[in-house]
């Protein structure tokens, strides 16, 4: 009896494979050239059977497969219906040929016939045809006549608003200040004081533009070249100049209170700074009597 149920075990995989069948199918035998169509993998087996399927894709002569759907299953009793669905695509007219497809059945090799698809090129055809029931471009005339005009009013309107600006900088540009370097001085001294809530470089700024102001009107009202010599240099030429009514010596003092406050080191005091503002401010008042007809109207 053992002898017995050891042959049905070992005959058991013969047996199965009697059963088991695969194919491979195609619903077509021609293809126009770019077309796509489904090969249809089918294997019957055994619920018990062992099955290794076919990797995917495999080589297609003057073809290629493109996708590869998801396995069905169906069952027969004690028999299963397994589906794939894979893509074929050409892109060379002629025959695409696809390979004899291997799976195995408790390894045993179950191999499909080859198949052979002619591949058309596409057909030309001299008839001519009309485009059935085409879209229409519905735009009422009268809508198309105001975009163009609104159009054209929005560009006028633009360059005018170009051209108005071009000539206000332009004014802008021609106007000329006829301040002298005193009145500007004085103009600037007026405007500005120094205050305990500034910042020290806030107040650095408007020491350095006065310093600026204060050399300008030197060169310009009494001929001194600020670039060369020291300030003691400017106050001897100051004390020479016939034009010159203030205290020379007095600008030397306010020049170096200047850079102690500038490059001393610490921060700068905001009193300190307000008054070497006032006694600048009225050492340039003092400098020099200009005529009435340069006066600021």
């Amino acid at each position: 009896m053992k002898l017995w149920k050891l042959i049905a075990v070992l005959c058991l995989p013969i047996f199965s494979m009697g059963q088991a069948s695969f194919e491979v199918s195609s619903p077509v035998e021609r293809m126009q050239i770019g077309d796509q169509i489904n090969l249809v993998l089918k294997a019957i087996v055994h619920k018990n059977d062992r099955i290794e399927w076919t990797p995917f894709p495999i080589a297609v002569q003057s073809g290629r497969l493109v996708n590869r759907s998801t396995m069905d299953s169906a069952f027969n009793g004690d028999m299963i219906e397994l589906v794939e669905v894979w893509t074929l695509t050409s892109f060379d007219s002629g025959f695409a040929v696809v390979p004899p497809i291997e799976i195995r059945v408790n390894g045993q090799t179950l191999q499909s016939d080859p198949i052979l698809i002619q591949v058309d090129l596409a057909k030309k055809s001299n008839q001519y045809r009309d485009i059935a029931d085409p879209i229409g471009l519905e735009y009422p005339f009268w809508k198309l006549i105001l975009s163009i005009i609104a159009a054209l009013t929005v560009q006028l309107l633009l360059g005018l608003f170009l051209i108005r600006r071009s000539r206000k900088r332009e004014s802008n540009t021609l106007v000329k200040d006829d301040r002298t370097p005193k009145q500007r001085i004085e103009g600037f001294l007026a405007r500005i004081h120094f205050r305990s809530e500034m910042t020290n470089e806030e107040m650095d700024v408007r020491i350095s533009k006065i310093i600026q102001l204060t050399y300008r009107l030197l060169q310009v009202e009494f001929g001194i070249n600020t670039g060369i010599g020291s300030p003691e240099d400017w106050a001897k030429k100051l004390k020479l100049n016939s034009e010159f009514e203030g205290d020379a010596d007095e600008l030397v003092i306010l020049i170096a209170k200047a850079n102690e406050m500038r490059f001393g080191g610490r921060d700068i005091d905001a009193p300190t700074a307000e008054n070497w503002h006032t006694q600048l401010k009225d050492w340039v008042a003092k400098s020099k009597t200009e005529k009435i007809e340069n006066e600021p109207v």
